[in-house]
């Protein structure tokens, strides 16, 4: 057990992504994860249950691993593959990140929903 440590709540999140590997979320329901933006955000691959809002965030093989619900198996096989291609694990949390950045950012989203309600206003305003 000296490998994974169960930390609870912590305040000084970045610094342990910094000293992480990857990151694991075995959820069986998410919305969007802020947890996989920040562990993409800070370039580690990512494994995850293939479950709403984590499909849309990491992209399977390229930022990280998918793994089917309630599989502990399948998540094992994952977590070990990616710890055992350090050279993949690197590219891929670099994928990460640059998706993070470019699809997720804040000013981004802000900016599509701007666009979307000026296109529906237009819309709205025709006679």
């Amino acid at each position: 057990m000296d490998r994974v440590h169960f930390v609870g709540f912590r305040h000084d999140v970045p610094d342990l992504l910094r000293a992480a590997d990857c990151f694991v979320l075995p959820s069986l329901y998410e919305g969007l994860p802020n947890a996989v933006l920040e562990a993409m955000a800070a370039a580690l691959p990512v494994v995850a249950t293939a479950v709403d809002g984590s499909i849309e965030a990491v992209e399977d093989g390229i930022t990280g691993t998918l793994v089917p619900p309630s599989d502990p198996a399948a998540l094992e096989a994952a977590i070990v593959s990616i710890l055992s291609r350090e050279d993949e694990a690197e590219a891929m949390g670099v994928r990460g990140r640059e998706r993070a950045e470019r699809v997720f950012d804040l000013r981004e989203q802000i900016a599509r929903f701007e666009e979307l309600y000026e296109r529906l206003v237009e819309r709205n305003e025709r006679p």
